[in-house]
């Protein structure tokens, strides 16, 4: 008998497209919609961050980590273990984003000494293998030690648009502002494919420390069928 599920390889190029399409998402189509299919694709997202600003900080631009942002719009961004569980089918590829980095040209220094693929690379070069965990089913997928398979990006320059509602916005650690235009941004991280083998209930349990205090916490749900249902 096969084994549930597992984890597969996946095109690094494919993936960064992928993030690509997370972040418009989260910041360009609704005020802040659910997070459980980019492109058709089985998503579990990270949670949505919460930044306040911190005067006595050295870049008054920045905000500091203070937890995690309660959905304003009571919708499922992250669908949990005591919500509805993400219906998927048999043989279906669920994509993991443990942990990202999204940076534009806003708050750099003009010139930049960095560019926003720079930085992103430096925030992906500071996690090590105890700072992320992914369980399914009390199953550790995260490599022991070859972190370095699941690093997605940086990504080349794109266009990032955020919603003139968007609520998520005015949480990011680099406030962005409403109904514009970011061009030249670029995203990257840390993602797990997880092939679905076998129908069935999984719960999946996400782990993941970043820079500057910030983490990841996500408990999901997920509900695999023989056939194609309707998709929450």
């Amino acid at each position: 008998m096969s084994a549930p599920f597992q984890v597969i390889p996946y095109e690094k190029s494919d993936l960064e497209g992928f993030l690509r399409e997370y972040w418009n998402a989260r910041l360009g189509d609704k005020p802040c919609p659910p997070i459980t299919r980019i492109d058709g694709r089985p998503t579990i997202g990270e949670q949505i961050p919460n930044y306040e600003f911190s005067y006595n900080e050295s870049v008054i631009s920045r905000k500091s980590f203070k937890g995690f942002f309660n959905d304003p719009c009571d919708n499922e961004n992250i669908i949990t273990s005591s919500g509805s569980p993400l219906r998927i089918d048999k043989g279906e590829d669920v994509i993991i984003v443990i942990g990202s980095s999204l940076f534009t040209e806003y708050g750099l220094e003009t010139p930049a000494p960095e560019t926003p693929e720079q930085l992103v690379m430096q925030e992906m070069d500071t996690v090590k293998p105890g700072h992320l965990s992914v369980k399914m089913n009390g199953q550790q997928l995260v490599p022991r030690n070859n972190i370095d398979s699941l690093r997605v990006g940086p990504t080349p320059p794109f266009d990032l648009v955020v919603h003139q509602d968007n609520l998520v916005a005015e949480k990011m650690e680099y406030p962005l502002e409403k109904g514009k235009r970011y061009a030249n941004s670029s995203t990257g991280g840390h993602c797990l494919v997880v092939r679905m083998e076998q129908p069935g209930e999984f719960n999946v349990r996400v782990d993941f420390d970043g820079v500057r205090s910030y983490s990841n916490r996500v408990e999901a749900a997920l509900l695999v069928t023989d056939s194609m249902t309707a998709k929450t």
